[in-house]
């Protein structure tokens, strides 16, 4: 049960890896599909992903801030969320965008939040991001979890503020290309982003 349903169940795995995921849980997705199960359909289902907190340091964590804020409306788009965000409250809602005079405020606002927000860091063992809208659609979900793991590679090396602003699109786009993360550039020019 999930305080977010009126009805039905909340799917909750272990901590695996994409590959796992993939192997393991993905045909089972594929099953309850067949089954007549639903996500999205009923407005109110998120597909919540979490990291391990342990892999980043307070700079790491907020390098993923700033790279989620930096890239926020893109993300928006692929999050298929239509406007309600309620429960993922955007990183940027002091500024309409992150640059060197506001990073540090951005990144303190972001870990003062509650856990209704883009991305959750109140539970002590992982970092959570609710920005995606639920889906059944087993492209979509792998796109989502390649999209954060993106995010957190990203964080994960020593990048400056200024590095961080000079990030494009094309440049995220070059990333996903040599990472293989075909379904995420599948979604990318499904939603028009390629173009």
């Amino acid at each position: 049960e999930d305080s977010s349903l009126e009805e039905g169940v909340e799917m909750v795995t272990a901590p695996i890896s994409l590959e796992i995921f993939k192997k393991e849980i993905i045909p089972i997705v594929k099953k309850l599909q067949k089954k007549g199960y639903t996500s999205e359909q009923g407005g109110r289902c998120g597909n919540h992903i979490h990291i391990s907190r342990n892999a980043f340091s307070e700079e790491a964590q907020a390098r993923l801030i700033l790279i989620y804020a930096r890239f926020e409306s893109i993300i928006k788009i692929l999050s298929r969320r239509n406007g309600n965000f309620s429960y993922c409250k955007d990183v940027l809602t002091t500024a309409t965008a992150v640059s060197l005079d506001n990073a540090t405020e951005v990144v303190q606002n972001q870990k003062a939040k509650g856990k209704s927000t883009a991305i959750n860091f109140n539970n002590s063992n992982t970092i959570e991001f609710r920005t995606f809208r639920g889906t059944m659609n087993t492209d979509v979900l792998i796109a989502n979890i390649q999209l954060i793991q993106l995010i957190a590679d990203l964080a994960l090396t020593e990048m400056s503020i200024q590095d961080i602003l000079n990030l494009t699109f094309s440049g995220l786009i070059q990333k996903m290309q040599e990472d293989g993360y075909q379904e995420l550039l599948q979604y990318c020019d499904k939603k028009g982003l390629l173009d």
